[in-house]
């Protein structure tokens, strides 16, 4: 009984799960640039793990202090000059909001995955889509 439910259950949903990291890692390999921070939350940050071995990312994960440290961190990460993005998928509104304070958000992309990125006011970005974030 357990083998039929790993070769026809467990065995399927990580070969899906699999597909769509890999689907989802081909969009932030074509999005996040070195020298850049990426925010998400809990399990949404898996396919991302790949980016740290190729360039210059730094990849937090929201859930363990539910968000509390990144206003902070946002702003150290961009005394470092680095850019910041964000995985919208599953991440909190509340958080969201506090991290872009007075900046924009810059909607990346819509495919496969939802990725922003937290823009200063004053640096000008003509090749995104600006907008507030959804609260």
């Amino acid at each position: 009984w357990a083998m039929f439910v790993h070769v026809f259950d467990d065995l399927s949903a990580s070969r899906t799960r699999r597909s769509r990291h890999a689907a989802q890692l081909a969009v932030l390999e074509s999005t996040i640039p070195n020298h850049s921070a990426l925010f998400a939350n809990w399990g949404s940050k898996d396919a991302a793990g790949p980016l740290q071995l190729t360039r210059d990312v730094v990849i937090l994960d929201i859930w363990a202090d539910e968000g509390a440290d990144a206003v902070r961190l946002t702003h150290e990460l961009e005394l470092q000059n680095r850019r910041i993005f964000v995985l919208t998928d599953y991440f909190p509104d509340l958080v969201l909001k506090g991290m872009v304070d007075k900046d924009s958000l810059a909607v990346v992309s819509r495919h496969t995955i939802g990725i922003s990125e937290v823009v200063k006011r004053n640096q000008e970005n003509h090749h995104m889509e600006v907008s507030s974030p959804k609260l």
